[in-house]
C-alpha cells in the first residue's frame, strides 16, 4: 500500500465522524457517528498527536471537496487547518498539477447540471442561487472553483458549487445613450481572478454603433473588484466587439475576438485586458491555412486556444502552448463534415482524457465528443442525464470563499438582500 494512502487510512480510523474504506483501487468515504461530539480532541492525545500537521495537510488535501468538508467536523484543530488560506490554496494547487476533481457545468435555459470528470457518473442537477424568471441563467466565466453567473434581471452572483456558498454583487445601471439616435448596442462580460492584487474582478464592455452613421462609436469599460466591493470606469476600448461571447479568462488576463474598424466581415483580431495592469493589449494570431475563417477563443488545458471554422465545413483547434509567443501556437486537431454528420456550427474543447490521448469536444452544443489524437477519429462519449441541447464549461472544486477576498465587512443589510434573492424573490419596478 502507498506510504500515502496508508497514512491516510490510519489518520481516519484514529476519528470517530468519518472512516475509509478501500474498494479495489477506489477509496469509499463513510460517515460514522460513534462520537456525539464532533469537537472531540481525544484522537490528539493519542499516537495521532505526533503526525505533524504539515504531512496531515499534505494528505487530505488530495481528496475531493465533500469529503474535507466532512473532516472539519473532526476537531477544532482541523476545522481552522482546512479554513486556513494556504490549505485552501494548496488543495487548489494539487488539484490543478493533478487534473483532478474537475467538473463538466452543463447549462440548458436556466437549469445548470454537473457532470464529474474523474468519474464520468450521471449528469446531476445544481440548485443554482438565482432566480429565474422564466429566462435562462447565464454563466459569465469561471476561475478557481468560482462561477460568475446573472440572471434576466442582471442579478450577479459569485458562487461556489462546491460549498454551496454564494455573493450577490452591486447591481450595475445600464449604459445608454439618450440623445435620440438610434444605435445597436452590444455587451459582454469577463470574470477572472488578478494575481497581482489577490482579487476576483468582472469586466463589463458595453459599445454603441450608429445604425445610420458608422463612424458613430462610444465605448465603456466598467470593473468590479471583490477587494473594493463596488464597480468602477476605467479606459474605454477601442475595439470593436463581433459578439457578445463572455471574456475568456487565461494567464491573468480576459480574452476577445475583435475588429479594428466596422468595416471588416470577420473579427481578425484577439484582445487581452490584463487584470493586474487594467490595459488591452494585442495577443499574436497563428499561422492559419486561410483567414477567411470565423475565429473563435477559448481555454483548454489552462492555455489559451483558438477555434477557427472554416464555413462549417472543417474546423481547426489551436492552442498556445506558451502565452504571448506566436511561435508557440500548436495545431491541436482538425475535423470535418467527414467526421459528424452535417454542419459543422461550433466546436467546443472542453479537456483531456486521463491518458492525454484524447480531446472530449461539444459538437453543435447538442453531443460530447471523444477525439482520439493518435488515429485522429472520433466517438461518442456516453453520459447519462444530458438535456438535448447544451452549453458546457469546465470547473475545478476548491475550498474558496468569496467573502474572503473582501475589503469591508459584509453589511446585514446586504446579508439579508443577498438571503431574499437567494429565496427566489425580487421586486421589480
Amino acid at each position: 500500500m502507498e506510504p500515502t494512502r496508508f497514512a491516510l487510512r490510519s489518520l481516519v480510523n484514529m476519528t470517530t465522524s468519518t472512516a475509509i474504506r478501500k474498494n479495489g483501487s477506489d477509496l469509499v468515504y463513510t460517515t460514522i457517528q460513534e462520537n456525539p461530539n464532533p469537537w472531540t480532541e481525544n484522537m490528539f492525545s493519542s499516537p495521532m498527536a505526533d503526525v505533524p500537521l504539515d504531512l496531515i495537510s499534505d494528505i487530505i488535501c488530495r481528496l475531493p471537496t465533500k469529503a474535507i468538508l466532512r473532516f472539519r467536523r473532526v476537531s477544532k484543530i482541523w476545522k481552522c487547518l482546512i479554513d486556513c488560506s494556504n490549505f485552501v490554496n494548496l488543495h487548489l494547487k494539487k488539484s490543478i498539477e493533478s487534473q483532478t476533481h474537475f467538473h463538466l457545468i452543463i447549462r440548458k435555459n436556466s437549469d445548470l447540471f454537473t457532470v464529474n470528470l474523474d468519474l464520468f457518473d450521471p449528469a446531476v442537477e445544481l440548485i443554482h442561487p438565482l432566480m429565474c424568471y422564466g429566462s435562462r441563467i447565464n454563466i459569465w466565466g469561471s476561475c478557481n472553483g468560482i462561477l460568475c453567473i446573472c440572471n434576466v434581471a442582471e442579478d450577479i452572483a459569485l458562487w461556489n458549487p462546491s460549498t454551496r456558498k454564494h455573493r450577490i454583487l452591486p447591481s450595475l445601471p445600464p449604459d445608454r445613450r439618450r440623445d435620440g439616435v438610434l444605435r445597436f448596442s452590444i455587451e459582454s462580460y469577463g470574470f477572472g481572478f488578478d494575481s497581482v492584487h489577490d482579487d476576483f474582478k468582472l469586466l463589463k464592455i458595453s459599445q454603441f454603433i450608429g445604425l445610420e452613421d458608422p463612424m458613430d462609436f462610444d465605448s465603456h469599460v466598467k470593473v468590479f473588484s471583490m477587494r473594493k466591493f463596488c464597480w468602477m470606469p476605467i479606459e474605454s476600448m477601442r475595439y470593436i466587439l463581433r459578439s457578445s461571447k463572455m471574456g475568456v479568462f487565461v494567464n491573468n488576463a480576459l480574452h476577445w475576438v475583435v475588429s479594428e474598424n466596422l468595416g471588416m466581415e470577420l473579427a481578425d483580431l484577439v484582445v487581452a485586458f490584463d487584470l493586474g495592469t487594467d490595459r488591452f493589449e494585442d495577443i499574436p494570431l497563428p499561422e492559419l491555412t486561410d483567414f477567411k475563417c470565423e475565429i473563435h477563443v477559448d481555454v483548454f488545458g489552462g492555455c489559451l486556444c483558438l477555434l477557427a471554422n472554416y464555413d462549417r465545413v472543417r474546423f481547426e483547434v489551436w492552442v498556445m502552448k506558451e502565452y504571448g509567443v506566436q511561435e508557440s501556437w500548436m495545431k491541436l486537431l482538425t475535423v470535418s463534415q467527414v467526421d459528424f454528420v452535417g454542419s459543422i456550427k461550433s466546436v467546443k474543447p472542453l479537456t483531456y482524457s486521463k491518458t492525454g490521448c484524447k480531446v472530449l469536444l461539444l459538437h453543435n452544443r447538442r453531443k460530447l465528443i471523444w477525439y482520439d489524437l493518435d488515429t485522429q477519429t472520433v466517438h461518442d462519449a456516453v453520459i447519462d442525464g444530458l438535456p438535448h441541447s447544451f452549453d458546457a464549461e469546465t470547473l475545478v472544486e476548491s475550498l474558496i470563499s468569496v467573502d474572503a477576498y473582501r475589503g469591508t465587512p459584509v453589511k446585514i443589510v446586504e446579508e439579508e438582500r443577498d438571503d431574499f434573492l437567494s429565496e427566489g424573490f425580487k421586486l421589480v419596478l
